[in-house]
């Protein structure tokens, strides 16, 4: 038995000393904690052409209010007697300024059309639209996100960044059409995501024109009284209302229908 067991013994430590030896589980080197880059805050060359156009805005249309404040003051037109270049520029720069400085637009379309007419009044105002409305988003952007996400709503900005990152062009346009949001509001927000400048430029100037079309004419009409213009501009107005009415009454319909469902559903399991 004594040798048997030497023999084992001996085969056992044979065995030990043939079996490979067992690698220690390789020391991965821990990785060094790369600091998060910390978000840039816009520096002054990033905000400069911007401001530098809204200055120049601003000047221009603090000049036009002065040289001519007592006619606008007094509901006369502040540019007569200027060359029609240099009136038509002037009131582009003005009411390019006064968008940016958030002045309502319908006051400045019914001046258009009360000052220059119809059809001048109709292509300077969208000019005007589309200057001031570049200006705010190209002012928004070098900004940034950080600057401006205060103020505006988390849940409204999650919903409609969502939209235009996917669909810049149809996103703008639709709320141009259909005016929900402040057109101040829409500058900021498109700004903010991802819509590029090109197809929000192109979405504005097509999406402001039924709406501005309408206010000018009406202020061509209020300048020059005709029986069969003031119908017009009724009629006009009237359309731009229940265009603008329409989404939400279709809201609030939908919305009704789905409690009345949800009232019979809650009716036909508790039978």
């Amino acid at each position: 038995m004594a040798g048997l067991t030497e023999q084992d013994a001996a085969e056992q430590d044979a065995l030990e000393q043939d079996a490979p030896e067992q690698d220690a589980p390789a020391r991965v080197p821990a990785r060094t904690a790369v600091p998060s880059r910390p978000s840039r805050a816009p520096g002054p060359r990033r905000i400069a052409g911007p401001l530098v156009l809204v200055g120049a805005l601003a000047a221009v249309a603090v000049a036009v209010a002065v040289l001519g404040g007592e006619r606008l003051l007094s509901g006369a037109d502040p540019f007569a007697g200027m060359p029609a270049p240099v009136a038509a520029a002037a009131f582009v720069a003005l009411y390019a300024a006064a968008t940016v400085a958030f002045v309502p637009k319908p006051l400045l379309n019914l001046a258009a059309g009360a000052w220059f007419g119809l059809a001048e009044g109709l292509g300077l105002a969208v000019v005007a639209t589309s200057l001031g409305a570049l200006a705010s988003f190209t002012l928004a952007r070098r900004l940034g996100r950080e600057a401006l996400r205060p103020w505006l709503r988390a849940r409204a900005w999650r919903a409609l960044d969502r939209e235009l990152t996917g669909h810049g062009f149809r996103s703008v346009l639709t709320m141009r059409l259909i005016p929900v949001l402040p057109f101040a509001v829409v500058n900021c927000a498109t700004a903010l995501g991802g819509t590029r400048i090109r197809p929000f430029a192109a979405a504005t100037a097509v999406g402001v024109l039924p709406g501005t079309a309408v206010l000018v004419l009406a202020g061509a009409t209020a300048s020059a009284p005709s029986p069969l213009g003031t119908w017009l501009s009724l009629a006009a107005l009237a359309a731009l209302g229940a265009a603008t009415l329409a989404p939400r009454l279709r809201r609030g319909r939908e919305g009704r229908r789905l409690r009345q469902n949800a009232v019979l559903r809650q009716s036909a399991e508790r039978g």
